[in-house]
């Protein structure tokens, strides 16, 4: 079999107020080697060296806070084989089980395999989005962008219709007036060479032509008025469909915001109030705490959620504690006073007070 030295976990990550010199490890008999979580809990792991294999099995008083990928090793006697990859939780610190015949411990975190967060997750709530949400989500956003610049792309295209509608009527107006202006040359021409002496004729002819021009002219500027108009009114509605695409497209990025801060919010408070609890069953006080959201409305469209801990006495609220500012002390205080019970004797948790 393989030296139990030779498949090592490593740690992913542990509190940043962990006191190091309180984690243990050293040979056993038989090739066993003994892991220490916090004073009065132990996990042991034993490898069966003619086969190679390395067992996790864990004590009485420390199943409920020993994990492997996430599942607790509560009611599992005879333990769990490991494997190369396997995310093992003892309380609130994470390892990865590295065997060197299959792999290095480089390889699985550089490759994305095996990740801090991912053996959170595992332990969590386990509530977080789905693959198939997370696409639907990023279709949301995809279908957004496609209807803004489907709403620019037709304002820009209305935009040329109607100055390419403007130049044209523009150059049937210049053209008619041409012909119009050639056809009274000639007609004037003619008449003046027919009948010199007509004045008065040639007279009234023209100012019947200017007329006719000045109509002309007041037609052309009307119908352009309105196209003008016209042309204006479409520009407006597409820049006030583009507006509403993209307030669509912003409110769905700050859902998502949302929510992402939510989660988090989630997987820092739900493993310290079950460290608490546990705490809490060792000393056996009769208090529990449960992870709640309030929801703080603040006069928009959508409220703020905020997670708290609720500490219960049986159905009676004692406190909420804040996850930012109280939460995280009170662990502290409890592993403090844990260590001071295994100390100096669980007789001096019956001197706290109610």
């Amino acid at each position: 079999g393989r030296p139990l030295d030779e498949q090592v976990a490593i740690p992913i990550q542990g509190w940043p107020d962990q006191d190091r010199s309180s984690w243990s490890g050293k040979r056993g008999a038989g090739g066993s080697a003994i892991w220490s979580w916090y004073p009065g809990t132990t996990c042991y792991c034993a490898e069966l060296n003619s086969a190679g294999i390395c067992t996790l099995v864990a004590a009485a008083d420390a199943a409920a806070a020993t994990f492997v990928n996430g599942t607790s090793l509560e009611g599992k006697d005879t333990g769990v084989q490991l494997a190369h990859g396997d995310r093992v939780a003892f309380g609130q610190c994470f390892f990865v089980f590295v065997d060197p015949a299959v792999g290095k411990a480089t390889e699985l975190l550089e490759s994305g395999k095996v990740s801090y967060a991912m053996a959170r997750k595992e332990q969590g709530t386990g509530d977080g989005p789905t693959e198939e949400e997370l696409k639907a989500s990023r279709e949301m956003a995809e279908e957004l962008e496609r209807k803004v610049r489907a709403a620019e792309e037709a304002k820009q295209l209305a935009k040329q219709e109607a100055e390419e509608l403007l130049r044209k009527r523009e150059k049937e107006f210049q053209e008619q007036m041409a012909r119009r202006q050639a056809e009274w040359e000639k007609e004037l021409k003619e008449k003046a060479e027919a009948a010199a002496t007509d004045e008065q004729k040639a007279a009234e002819q023209a100012q019947k032509h200017a007329a006719e021009l000045a109509r002309l002219q007041k037609e052309f500027e009307d119908k352009q008025r309105l196209a003008e108009a016209v042309a204006q009114n479409r520009i407006k509605e597409l820049e006030a469909a583009a507006k509403r695409a993209a307030a669509e497209e912003e409110e769905h990025r700050h859902h998502e915001l949302a929510m992402q801060r939510l989660e988090e919010e989630l997987m820092n408070v739900m493993p310290l109030v079950k460290e608490a609890n546990l705490i809490a069953q060792e000393l056996k006080r009769p208090e529990r705490l449960e992870t709640k959201m309030r929801c703080e409305l603040t006069g928009g469209k959508r409220g703020t959620i905020r997670v708290v801990a609720e500490v219960q006495k049986g159905d009676v609220k004692l406190f909420e504690w804040s996850a930012e500012e109280t939460l995280e002390n009170r662990v502290f205080l409890l592993r403090e006073l844990l260590q001071r019970c295994e100390e100096e004797g669980f007789e001096i948790g019956d001197e706290l007070t109610e």
